[in-house]
């Protein structure tokens, strides 16, 4: 991915696919005239631009777009057979009352839809335009190479939150005022199994998140397990605010 700069036109390039955007039309119509005619490249003007790499981009006002991937979470919910009206959802992304872990004792995944494939859409998905799913994709990511009947059922779990939130995405609302703004939090060994913990020491590491806006506007977000063992809450969240 490429961002170019031409007087006031910002120009993103990923591939063969991209974005000019400017204070005027004008400006934009002079750029891809000079692409064409004096670059001689072959570019193909597909007007305003209301999708971008899968992501639908509706503009609500002149400071506000909301973007949102339905087509990709269809994707995901055919992988899964929870297409149709008569399939029940979810409120959230995750049960809140049980942790997602290696469940070493318990069945086998029974492979009724390929893990691996859908996990990665979910990366996607998640790294795109759904940051309130962060933190269960993370959970199911950590477990594709031997996945277990409970990680199936997790996948589940959150295709039918994402069928109940399928036309959501995120605002992005321009804030002139606004600067680079850091959010970030710290569980303490959220994921701690006393069972298991001697021979998985992953229970015992916290997880960071955090969320990063300029001009009040999204720019990035993550969910993982941080890289040591803090012994206190205080050292959790100091790690979470260094890698934020």
């Amino acid at each position: 991915e490429n961002v170019f700069y031409r007087g006031r036109v910002i120009y993103l390039l990923y591939t063969d696919d991209s974005i000019a955007a400017a204070p005027t039309d004008a400006e934009i119509d002079q750029v891809l005239h000079d692409l064409i005619h004096k670059a001689k490249l072959k570019v193909t003007d597909e007007g305003k631009i209301q999708d971008f790499l899968g992501v639908n981009i509706d503009k609500v006002d002149d400071k506000t777009y909301h973007l949102s991937q339905p087509q990709l979470i269809d994707q995901i919910l055919e992988d899964l057979n929870l297409m149709g009206d008569s399939v029940k959802t979810k409120d959230t992304p995750a049960p809140s009352s049980r942790t997602l872990t290696a469940h070493p004792d318990g069945d086998d995944f029974d492979e009724h839809f390929h893990y691996r494939s859908v996990i990665g859409k979910l990366n996607h998905l998640e790294k795109c335009t759904r940051p309130d799913i962060s933190y269960q994709v993370h959970q199911c990511a950590r477990y594709s190479s031997k996945p277990k009947r409970q990680h199936g059922e997790a996948v589940k779990w959150l295709g039918r939150y994402l069928l109940a939130t399928r036309d959501k995405g995120y605002y992005m609302h321009i804030d002139e005022d606004e600067g680079f703004t850091v959010w970030a939090d710290s569980d303490f060994s959220g994921n701690w199994d006393p069972e298991h913990s001697m021979h998985d020491p992953n229970t015992a590491r916290s997880r960071s998140g955090y969320f990063i806006t300029y001009l009040g506007a999204p720019l990035m977000w993550k969910s993982s397990l941080q890289t040591e063992i803090a012994l206190s809450t205080c050292e959790a969240e100091y790690i979470c605010l260094s890698q934020a």
